[in-house]
């Protein structure tokens, strides 16, 4: 993992190592020092992915300007440009570092270096969001690094995955004979 090569001339995205983001510091009270980070998926914080924290619609910012926090949205490694890697590059060879476990190493160091940049001396509380498979990060988040959130939010993430399930299976299979009889129930022609 490397966190060290540098991106430049980022429009509407400040850099974050070979990571981009975005924050609003509209709404933030320093007593409080609650935080917001809205986890990247599978795409680039590039208009239009660039909502999160610069729509005040959003539920995160609208949960923020309720309680007073501030609020970033980290871009996911490899998704965005193809500097948005730790190699620069996004050959087979580098996609390797495209993991979960990468992941959330990933939003520990961030969190780490935006407390050290932009909090000093602050005690911060930090919530993630997510939804689907950025849910399913912000879930396993804050699992495995408890001691960096106070909460997660996840949204429609699948965080108890079945290989090879089968229980709907028999359900769709009965669903299906009877759509099949009734089709042939109905008037002609075919």
């Amino acid at each position: 993992l490397s966190h060290g090569s540098e991106l430049k001339g980022l429009k509407n995205a400040e850099v974050f190592s070979f990571q981009r983001y975005q924050y609003n510091s509209k709404f933030y009270n320093a007593s409080k020092g609650l935080v917001f980070l809205e986890l990247g998926g599978e795409g680039s914080i590039s208009p239009p992915g660039d909502k999160w924290v610069r729509d005040e619609s959003t539920t995160m910012m609208k949960w923020a300007q309720e309680f007073g926090a501030a609020a970033f949205q980290l871009e996911h490694r490899f998704y965005g440009p193809k500097e948005n890697s730790p190699t620069g590059k996004q050959d087979t060879e580098s996609l390797k570092l495209l993991t979960i476990d990468q992941a959330l190493a990933d939003i520990k160091e961030f969190i780490d270096q935006t407390n050290a940049k932009y909090f000093a001396n602050t005690k911060t509380y930090w919530v993630t969001f997510g939804g689907s498979y950025p849910g399913s990060l912000s879930a396993f988040f804050r699992e495995t690094y408890p001691d960096y959130t106070i909460g997660a939010i996840s949204s429609s993430s699948a965080v108890h995955v079945f290989v090879d399930y089968y229980g709907e299976v028999r359900f769709l299979r009965q669903l299906k004979w009877i759509n099949i009889e009734r089709l042939f129930r109905l008037p002609g022609p075919y």
